[in-house]
């Protein structure tokens, strides 16, 4: 039995299936959750689809950092993070990337994620079991072929982001972790109609690559991630979980 009643989550990344699948689920386990969005219409579509679970779940849209304070005066502190947000991969040929379509898939992909969790170290440091948690991509460690070249080297950057914090963090007992996907079914965005053209892979070739033989769920993802933010999970750090069928091993 994990131990999550009653503690407290900021997800981004929340209007994906499997961000939205975590916030789900935290809700359901009794956390708390805070959950950001690009827009306004997707916080407020957020918050509808789940409204049942009322006082537990704030929805922003904006500068997540700003209400980090807010969030902690509401719930009485913070115990987790999951680092969830990206852009889509896009395969473009090498020779067709922008500068500014790089800068903003390193951005939304990596940079943003460590700005809230420099921001959010003050309110973790006051947590009796902190965690952060990287969602990430296995193709981050294959090279990537299918989800572009700078998707996958801000995942990997992602991934070196984990090691590097989870050094510097344990002094205060904060565990940094990541879970790297692959295989997973995933459609793009489930809240509102952003990324409408978005082509999403080609899942009968990529099943047959999956040694379990089958596409994950973002049920599989979700597990992972509620371990890691378990109080139980306070002696693994630095630890990049890879969920993904078997499609990579190492």
């Amino acid at each position: 039995m994990l131990t999550l009643n009653g503690r407290t989550a900021v997800v981004t990344g929340g209007s994906g299936l499997v961000g939205y699948q975590i916030v789900q689920q935290f809700l359901e386990e009794g956390m708390n959750v805070a959950t950001f969005h690009s827009r306004q219409e997707k916080a407020e579509m957020t918050k509808g689809w789940l409204k049942e679970h009322g006082s537990r779940l704030m929805s922003f849209s904006g500068d997540i950092v700003q209400y980090l304070e807010n969030i902690n005066e509401k719930f009485g502190g913070i115990d987790v993070l999951v680092c969830g947000q990206g852009w889509p991969p896009d395969n473009q040929e090498m020779e067709d990337i922008s500068k500014d379509y790089w800068n903003v898939v390193l951005t939304s992909n990596l940079t943003a994620s460590f700005y809230l969790i420099q921001k959010a170290i003050p309110y973790l440091k006051r947590s009796r079991a902190p965690r952060i948690i990287f969602l990430t991509s296995c193709e981050a460690r294959t090279g990537g072929f299918n989800d572009g070249l700078a998707y996958t080297a801000a995942k990997g950057g992602v991934i070196s982001l984990t090691y590097s914090t989870a050094r510097r963090l344990a002094l205060y007992g904060i565990t940094v972790n990541a879970v790297a996907m692959g295989g997973i079914y995933n459609k793009p965005y489930p809240v509102g109609d952003e990324g409408s053209d978005y082509k999403l892979p080609d899942y009968a070739g990529l099943q047959d690559q999956i040694p379990l033989g089958r596409l994950g769920k973002p049920e599989d993802i979700c597990a992972a991630v509620c371990y890691l933010a378990s109080e139980e999970a306070g002696f693994v750090t630095g630890e990049v979980l890879n969920v993904n069928g078997g499609l990579f091993m190492g």
